[in-house]
């Protein structure tokens, strides 16, 4: 019970501290993440979900972003049910080593495409 009281008190602390501290403001990613209420992390989703709503025709926006938002959504379902499916039937690091896996192969195409180009010697 005595650790339950200390991160209560510590939460509080949090949430007391004012925006103009010399600490700064605490961003609200953190906090949801500090307070470890489920389902909060899936801001990223609800946001996307929430733009491709409000750039609909209907709601009255142009939709100029459609396309790249619900690749993103279909993106995420697609990793979820992946990773859901490794977990599943092959063991619970393999999600873990096949977005490692891609983290790197990514981080090295993006390293490679991003380097400058030798000149060429015309001649």
């Amino acid at each position: 019970m005595s650790s339950v009281k200390t991160a209560w008190q510590e939460v509080t602390a949090i949430l007391r501290r004012r925006p103009d501290s010399a600490d700064g403001p605490l961003p609200p990613l953190l906090l949801t993440l500090m307070l470890a209420v489920p389902d909060l992390t899936t801001t990223v989703l609800t946001m996307t979900l929430t733009g491709i709503a409000a750039d609909a025709a209907l709601a009255g926006g142009h939709g100029a972003k459609l396309g790249r938002r619900a690749l993103s959504v279909a993106a995420m379902l697609l990793g979820a049910l992946v990773g859901g499916l490794l977990a599943l039937k092959v063991d619970n690091p393999a999600p873990l080593a096949l977005a490692t896996g891609l983290l790197a192969t990514v981080s090295l195409l993006t390293y490679r495409a991003s380097r400058p180009k030798p000149a060429r010697a015309d001649a």
